[in-house]
């Protein structure tokens, strides 16, 4: 083998391996969005400030229907506009569910809830990073939408779009009492597969709860409690999600307890109990120490895994001992600092802060294309997005395609904004990713498959050269021996060699 046909082997092992390893070089593109904080603001925990307002914008990047002229995201246009037009309703605007072009109340409500419930608690947050007219202008958009998916008194268009279609191409408390018990996926068979209901009784005991809580009526206290003894739900160990809320509502009982006259002891240790069970039977950790819970967590790690870290961030001043208390404020802190890059694979979750940030979301805006596969990387970024997440053993692939670990989502971000915002206030340091280098760990199987096909390739070249003599003599006495079709200008066909 001659000594120059060295570097054009290993040049081609190399490149090989190179497709199955991280790039440290990725160079994260400069926000330059208004409202976001300078990264040489003096601003108190600023790194906080600039995830609270990120996510922010993220919900403006979902935004459908007719866009106001301060619209901050350059890619997304006016879309939609003829939403309702079919049934002689104007059912544009709000926003759109992941990274589709679908709108659904249901995840929708929650995740409405969830945001205005974080700034209840932590609205200091939104001030200190000065986010509170974009907090209010993102409630808005999604409140007026509701209200103009709810034109009548029993009327609630509760889906705009077709769930397979999208995805395949790039006064209502009273309203819900006087109804035959039963879950709106029931009337609605194509939203099943996206956002069906498991149940409705804990929807009953939440507004309840938010009823009591903004009017003081102390009868939707009352409900809420009967409704939880009517449908025996006390003792409910379902994760905390846009299906199901009990899990919070037994939050909700012991911060209004009092005020409307009962005992809180009695919530406490229900909540309590719902929380340490969730921890150490109902769920159990990762290696890399995310909170998983099998079956719910199997479609986005990462929403479970944020509703409960928002919940005990929410509970510990509630809780019975300040032993309790500060437990539950290190298990949602563990859950932050995992979302936020202390995990196996180093990888902030949150799309556009760190050049290990995923970069092709499932979401079809920011791809920019019409082919899901082209072009290979999305031409823009969703800063603030919240991705599905890893699987159970911590292993995240950044393919807009596994839209299970890649899609973002209305209710992903909804804990994480509320949890920035306390971050803000309370944070002792910046998040984990600001030390975290570039470039994620090499993926095991992939350098594996690599090493495997480079070395078939090296040990294919070294044997044509080594052979190259014999090859070529073999190739020039095949050729004499083809024989070859020739038509003569008689327009006959004749045999030659």
């Amino acid at each position: 083998m001659k000594q120059s046909d060295w570097p054009v082997i290993v040049v081609l092992i190399l490149a090989v391996i190179s497709s199955h390893t991280a790039d440290a070089s990725y160079a994260l593109p400069s926000a330059d969005i208004p409202g976001i904080p300078p990264d040489n603001s003096n601003i108190t925990n600023v790194e906080y400030c600039k995830l609270l307002a990120y996510s922010l914008y993220f919900y403006e990047a979902q935004r459908s229907g007719k866009l106001p002229s301060n619209n901050r995201v350059s890619w997304r246009h006016d879309s939609a506009l003829k939403d309702g037009d079919d049934v002689g309703v104007d059912l544009t605007g709000g926003y759109y569910d992941a990274g589709d072009h679908i709108k659904f109340t249901f995840p929708l409500s929650w995740s409405l809830t969830s945001v205005s419930w974080g700034a209840l608690e932590w609205f200091q947050g939104y001030k200190a990073a000065n986010q509170t007219e974009y907090l209010r202008a993102m409630l808005q958009w999604g409140t007026d939408w509701l209200m103009k998916a709810h034109p009548e008194k029993n009327v609630l268009y509760a889906q705009v779009g077709k769930g397979d279609i999208d995805h395949n191409y790039w006064d209502l408390y009273a309203f819900a009492e006087l109804q035959p018990f039963a879950k709106y996926s029931d009337s609605i068979p194509d939203s099943k597969e996206f956002y069906g209901s498991s149940r409705f009784n804990d929807d009953l005991v939440w507004g309840a709860l938010w009823l009591y809580n903004a009017t003081g009526n102390t009868t939707y206290f009352a409900k809420a409690t009967d409704y939880i003894n009517q449908f025996s739900l006390i003792g409910s160990e379902e994760v905390i999600n846009w299906d199901d809320k009990m899990g919070a509502a037994f939050i909700l009982l012991v911060k209004f307890a009092q005020q409307a006259g009962q005992d809180p002891a009695k919530w406490q240790q229900v909540t309590e109990n719902y929380l340490d069970a969730m921890i150490t039977s109902n769920c159990y950790l990762t290696k890399g120490h995310l909170l998983y819970c099998d079956g719910d967590s199997d479609e986005a790690s990462l929403n479970p895994a944020l509703n409960f870290a928002f919940a005990c961030l929410v509970y510990a001043p509630l809780a019975s001992s300040s032993a309790k208390a500060q437990s539950y404020k290190n298990f949602a802190f563990s859950q932050i600092d995992y979302t936020l890059g202390k995990n196996p694979m180093k990888t902030p979750y949150v799309v556009g802060v760190h050049p290990n940030s995923p970069r092709n979301p499932h979401h079809s805006g920011a791809h920019g294309g019409t082919d899901i596969t082209k072009p290979k990387n999305n031409l823009y970024v969703i800063y603030g997005a919240i991705v599905g997440g890893p699987d159970k053993k911590d292993k995240f692939l950044d393919d807009r395609q596994n839209y299970i670990q890649s899609e973002v989502a209305l209710d992903y971000n909804a804990p994480f904004q509320g949890i920035m915002a306390y971050q803000v206030v309370n944070a002792q340091s910046p998040p984990f990713y600001v030390n975290v280098p570039p470039g994620r760990p090499k993926n095991k199987i992939g350098l594996i498959i690599g090493l495997v096909v480079g070395a078939i390739v090296f040990c294919v070249a070294c044997l044509c050269i080594w052979k190259r003599k014999k090859i070529r003599a073999f190739l020039k006495s095949d050729y004499k021996h083809i024989h070859l079709k020739q038509i003569s200008p008689g327009g006959e066909m004749q045999e030659g060699i």
